[in-house]
């Protein structure tokens, strides 16, 4: 009897022991296959790579004049962004901002902000004349630090100014006037007042139709994860029950879970977070009039609070490239033109025309409010780095137009002193 019941436990044994081998042998062929059934799977999803597109050999003379840089700057500039390991790191109320940095192309103030060419110090010098500038990624600009609308602008601004001009870049990726309008009174509340603050948006108003900042995902999952270990610990206080939660966790983080899931969330077209705007989705005329609404809504709340504090400001409705602009010259456009689109950054240009009837209209219509939507008409030259962000040429142009209608209004005067704060 001991002996059958040796040989059941040791064939038992074997093949747990060819399952835990085979176990092995199938993660580590999932971990060395991952990133090209990656690579495949974005390519027959989209085949619309406008992140890959500077990586290829045969776009990269095009990307580097786009980004002003030679062909070897560029690639510096490349192998510069390869080694932020971090991007992007927690930050109270809007939820995240830059991680600090520091090189020859692209620096990050550990104070929120990314540097422009000559950057003005930290805290404020209210000898200076101080702008704080909001935005998106268009504003943080994708090239070097001095090719940044902020950057362009302060050059501008300084030779018409009596007083020293210092630009600060508040531009964060993928931020909407929500959080341009949280992270001001922020800054405000920390005592940080400048002279004038610009909001320079529209494009991820009308992309983030729902109105939710692109890491509400991840804070949705952290605190699922926070609930569900709370209930586990509950239940093994109560009934000595095992904590099921870690094994689980072990075990969908391995290659061979990531690898069945990535190939899941192709087929059923779902995202890991349940966050996804990169698609060809059309707003409703409701959903439109809820973000030109909420957008003109932020607009009246930061004036409010910027007028208790003595800082001015303006307001620039951003150019974006399916508004007013011919797409021949959409050189990115045309490259990689096949089935993806403009990766739902088209909405803006969809939601436009309410935009722009309603600030023309007498409730909305304010002398610090500008529309730079129609400067690309006539403009038949390639502006655009990708389906949105901007070269370093057009970032000089917006700069050119921030620069004149703010001292054709009056909002900025070339002998205004800087204001006591």
């Amino acid at each position: 009897m001991l002996q059958a019941y040796y040989a059941l436990f040791s064939e038992v044994s074997l093949y747990a022991v060819n399952l835990s081998l085979l176990f092995v042998l199938l993660n580590l062929a999932a971990f060395y296959v991952f990133g090209y059934v990656q690579s495949c799977l974005l390519k027959k999803k989209t085949d619309y790579r406008y992140y890959n597109l500077y990586r290829e050999e045969q776009f990269r003379e095009s990307a580097s004049r786009w980004y002003s840089m030679s062909r070897d700057e560029y690639a510096e500039y490349m192998e510069e962004q390869d080694r932020r390991a971090l991007d992007t790191v927690y930050e109270s109320f809007t939820e995240f901002k830059h991680a600090p940095a520091s090189g020859k192309y692209y620096n990050m103030s550990e104070h929120g902000f990314r540097h422009v060419s000559n950057q003005g110090p930290w805290p404020l010098d209210p000898a200076n004349f101080n702008i704080f500038i909001y935005g998106g990624s268009t504003t943080i600009h994708p090239g070097a630090d001095s090719h940044s609308v902020a950057s362009y602008l302060q050059g501008l601004l300084s030779e018409k100014l009596e007083k020293n001009v210092c630009v600060y870049n508040f531009g964060r990726s993928a931020y909407f006037s929500t959080q341009e309008k949280i992270l001001h009174s922020t800054l405000l509340l920390k005592g940080h007042r400048p002279d004038l603050a610009i909001f320079f948006h529209g494009l991820n108003d009308f992309y983030f139709y729902d109105r939710q900042p692109v890491t509400r995902g991840c804070f949705h999952l952290a605190l699922l994860e926070k609930n569900r270990i709370a209930r586990e610990m509950l239940n093994n206080a109560q009934a000595a029950s095992p904590q099921w939660g870690a094994l689980r966790k072990f075990f969908t983080t391995l290659p061979l879970f990531r690898l069945a899931s990535l190939m899941l969330s192709y087929y059923e077209n779902i995202s890991s977070t349940g966050e996804s705007h990169c698609d060809n989705v059309k707003n409703s005329a409701a959903t439109n009039r809820m973000i030109v609404d909420e957008l003109l809504h932020n607009h009246q709340e930061i004036r409010a609070v910027s007028t208790v504090f003595g800082v001015k400001v303006s307001f620039f409705i951003q150019p974006v490239p399916t508004y007013g602009y011919d797409l021949q010259y959409h050189e990115p456009f045309r490259m990689l033109k096949h089935s993806g689109g403009f990766m739902g950054q088209d909405r803006a240009g969809d939601g436009y025309p309410m935009l722009l009837n309603e600030l023309a209209s007498v409730e909305h219509s304010f002398d610090d409010v500008f529309s730079l939507a129609d400067i690309q008409r006539d403009i038949k030259r390639n502006i655009y780095v990708d389906h949105c962000h901007y070269t370093a040429w057009f970032a000089s142009v917006i700069a050119g137009h921030m620069s004149d209608r703010l001292i054709a209004s009056g909002i900025v005067n070339p002998s205004w002193q800087a204001a006591e704060k």
